[in-house]
């Protein structure tokens, strides 16, 4: 009967004593206590922890006379078991370090209080005491303890970009975390904007997204944005103080240099999403990352304004290549704007490469402007049936003076007929129309093209036209190419 009664008190006050700290961190608000999963895993997994201990109570020394020495034993005891229990359910429930914190303030306060209970009988005054300070100071001092080793502190990220017309686009998911009211939202806006022109940037900004998380000092960390994302890269969180990270095209800024900082890092990442910009992950103490994207929304440029614009900056050679990359997006994001270049796009091809073609100085070798090119990728990605009788008419151009069988015979360096490829069946009737009126080169190009695109109906365009090409080699070629 008495090692029953042991076994019974040890498992009752073990598990009375790691729920009451687990229900009291969660009914204050100390971190990870407020979830309401870990509380129950925690007071679930706490009744085989009891009978545990129940176990180990029935096995220690009984005799009275070696109270002193067991009780401290028993303390022991109890404490090294809460310590491997913990880290046995960690890794069983694939917990984060803050979580084992948590798990360790009640179970090992738990296995010592069980322990002093089933010590051989004494001053039973000192021991509810003893528990009595245990529950305490697990419940009060874990936090603090816990934000002091780890740095945690109260960070708030802001990603701010310029605001002008090519970023006005730009929307950050999450746009706020962690905070109460908009009222609090707009006041840790105006508070980084008026950091951001403190460190010179007089230009105008706007903040995408601001995000706060964790307790303790406060400390600010601002990343603006001028282009999308093209390689990660990671961006130390800032020590209880204030940094500014602006983008540049080959790596990122940072000011005032001497910031100290924290070996977390704020991640950003390329998007792997045409309508993307980019990807980031801000981390917080608790080993809880909070991970968001950065999106191009649809429907805030309008054809008769921004894109406007945009499309006269595609026709300048020292401008193309980003206005092509954001013309691309807003059209595959917006029918209206794609209506647009679907109308204009056309003509710039058709007034072909030459017109657009850089000075070299061997005037033997000639490459396709980046303007056409541009205009020629744009058909291809937009894959704008409109503009195909202009890829016809250049179907022969190609970006390479050296020309192999396999590359030839895909169009690999010909950049209309890629596109034309591209497009697919919508491009038959201008390949059937340059198969009929073009030269020599340009059929062959026209056949080619007809050969990858592969359908039914551009085999059967190829078969027609056979009949009367007068060029044998390319009727073999059509021959043996539609015979697979």
């Amino acid at each position: 009967m008495r090692l029953l009664s042991r076994f019974g008190l040890a498992a009752v006050v073990g598990f009375s004593v790691s729920a009451l700290i687990a229900s009291a961190s969660y009914s204050l608000g100390f971190w990870l206590g407020r979830n309401s999963y870990n509380l129950r895993l925690i007071i679930y997994s706490s009744v085989p922890f009891a009978l545990l201990l129940g176990l180990a109570a029935v096995v220690r020394p009984k005799r009275k006379a070696e109270q002193q020495r067991n009780t401290v034993v028993g303390a022991l005891v109890g404490a090294t078991l809460g310590f491997l229990y913990a880290f046995i359910v960690a890794g069983y429930a694939l917990a984060l370090p803050a979580f084992l914190v948590l798990m360790l303030s009640c179970w090992v306060p738990g296995g010592v209080s069980a322990m002093l209970a089933a010590a051989p009988r004494g001053d039973r005054r000192w021991v509810v005491i003893g528990i009595a300070i245990l529950c305490l100071a697990a419940i009060v001092l874990t936090e603090p303890i816990f934000n002091a080793v780890t740095h945690n502190q109260q960070l708030t990220v802001a990603l701010v970009a310029p605001s002008e017309m090519s970023t006005a686009r730009l929307q950050a998911q999450p746009e706020t975390v962690g905070f109460d009211n908009d009222a609090e939202i707009q006041v840790a806006k105006n508070e980084v904007l008026e950091r951001v022109r403190a460190f010179g940037y007089t230009e105008a900004f706007r903040v995408l997204s601001i995000t706060k998380e964790g307790k303790g000092k406060r400390s600010l960390a601002i990343v603006v944005l001028r282009s999308p994302i093209a390689r990660e890269a990671v961006l130390p969180v800032p020590d209880s103080s204030t940094v500014v990270y602006i983008q540049h095209p080959e790596n990122w800024e940072k000011k005032p240099e001497q910031t100290p900082v924290l070996h977390r890092v704020i991640t950003m990442r390329p998007s792997t999403t045409d309508e993307g910009i980019g990807y980031f992950e801000i981390p917080d103490a608790q080993g809880v990352s909070l991970e968001g994207r950065i999106v191009a929304k649809a429907d805030v440029y309008g054809p008769d304004q921004s894109v406007s614009d945009l499309f006269k900056q595609l026709q300048s050679p020292q401008t193309t290549d980003q206005a092509s990359d954001q013309l691309t997006n807003l059209a595959k994001s917006d029918a209206r704007i794609r209506t647009y270049l679907a109308q204009r796009i056309p003509a710039l091809i058709d007034a072909g490469p030459q017109y657009f073609q850089p000075h070299v100085p061997d005037a033997a070798v000639q490459y396709p402007g980046p303007v056409w090119q541009n205009a020629v990728m744009l058909a291809s990605e937009l894959k704008l049936a409109e503009t195909t009788p202009a890829l016809v008419k250049w179907v022969s151009v190609s970006t390479s003076p050296v020309m192999t069988l396999a590359s030839a015979t895909q169009l690999r360096d010909n950049p209309a007929g890629q596109a034309l490829i591209r497009i697919g069946d919508p491009s038959i009737p201008a390949l059937r129309d340059g198969l009929e009126r073009g030269n020599s080169h340009e059929r062959w190009d026209c056949a080619r093209a007809l050969v990858q695109i592969g359908s039914p109906r551009a085999t059967n365009t190829l078969r027609d036209h056979v009949t009367h090409e007068p060029d044998e080699t390319l009727v073999d070629f059509v021959n043996r190419s539609t015979a697979r």
